[in-house]
């Protein structure tokens, strides 16, 4: 690859990256429809402001939702006013124009930038209607305690984006042959994956310090061991992935390795097991002690895990070999590597993310 190649896809690599960290979507963290089985409403009048208050877990309010409906079969042309304050203080305007409800469904409205919400403090939205209005429309209830029916969405920014963006100004990296000696590139490289996988718990404004450390040491320390049986650079790589971002959930969650890492360890096993019986024997003490009781200890999930990963490996290194004499193999493995990095990833998020802040 020309010097001029490797720089032009280093900087494709790097600005699809960055720009993958200003990612953002619109998540409902609060969600409490109408009762379908009790359709309360309340009218709503000119001369009064209708309140509701909830308690803000995010940091920013993008659009909220409510639930109206047309008393009348000719709705006059007009707008209904939404305001959302915090103790008194107004935070932001939106209308919604009357031809756009629907007695159905929600009408929504989107505030640009997103509102910020301080965290753990209660916010409120008012609604009001013209006097044009009065009458017309009425404010569908989530239950008889005069809650009204709304959802609150926030700016979320989705953990993959980040991670992606993270894996490619890592490949830019690679691409273009920086001068990194091979200690410091796997130092960095674990320094940097360790964070892409707590992203989505630094995005909600958290570092959860054990979760950091360990991919930091397990990363590192199986990709070494096992190129020191002399397995090749991907076949380690795939293992190290294994072992350091499913071992830590026990800290968290029921363990798991995922399907597909399970049948490629499942075949190393079958090929491999005989010439390494040792690290099945040990595979199979961590399975005990992880899953029987009364002897469960779910941390010794770390050695059932460091068993799997390296059978893994072992079924990938044989997959490599396979697949050798096809000019595409390498492109391939390396595909099958990332994508299984990445789904590795996606379950962390989504326990990281629950056990911060829960949904509504």
């Amino acid at each position: 690859m020309t010097k001029f190649l490797s720089f032009s896809l280093s900087g494709v690599c790097i600005l699809i990256g960055f720009s993958l960290f200003f990612t953002n979507v619109d998540r409902k963290y609060i969600s409490l429809p109408p009762n379908d089985d009790t359709p309360l409403t309340t009218i709503l009048t000119s001369d009064h402001v209708y309140a509701q208050t909830f308690l803000a877990t995010r940091p920013t309010l993008s659009c909220l939702s409510l639930w109206f409906k047309s008393n009348t079969t000719n709705l006059v042309n007009d707008q209904v006013t939404i305001t959302v304050t915090k103790a008194n203080r107004l935070l932001g305007t939106q209308t919604i124009s009357t031809p756009f409800i629907d007695s159905k469904n929600s009408s929504r409205v989107c505030f640009s930038p997103a509102l910020i919400t301080p965290v753990n403090e209660e916010i409120s939205f008012n609604v009001s209607v013209p006097p044009r209005l009065d009458n017309q429309i009425s404010l569908k209830q989530k239950a008889s305690d005069n809650t009204f029916a709304y959802e609150v969405s926030y700016n979320y920014h989705p953990p993959l984006a980040w991670q992606l963006g993270g894996l490619l100004i890592i490949a830019a990296a690679y691409i273009f042959h920086l001068s990194f000696s091979k200690r410091f590139f796997l130092t960095s490289y674990a320094l940097a994956t360790s964070f892409l996988f707590i992203a989505p718990a630094l995005i909600l404004g958290h570092f959860p310090l054990t979760t950091f450390l360990w991919p930091l040491i397990a990363l590192p320390g199986l990709f070494l061991f096992l190129r020191s049986k002399n397995f090749e650079l991907l076949p380690s790589l795939f293992g190290a992935h294994l072992f350091a971002f499913t071992a830590w959930l026990p800290l968290d969650a029921n363990p798991t390795i995922g399907v597909i890492p399970g049948l490629f360890a499942f075949l190393g096993l079958m090929q491999a097991g005989r010439r390494h019986w040792h690290i099945a024997l040990l595979g199979l003490a961590g399975a005990i002690f992880t899953f029987f009781p009364p002897l469960a200890f779910p941390h010794l999930f770390i050695i059932l895990s460091f068993s799997l990963s390296f059978f893994a490996a072992a079924a990938f290194q044989n997959l490599q070999t396979y697949l050798k004499p096809y000019a595409i193999a390498p492109l391939l493995l390396l595909i099958i590597t990332y994508i299984i990095l990445l789904d590795l990833w996606q379950v962390a998020a989504h326990t990281l993310e629950s056990n911060i802040i829960p949904v509504l």
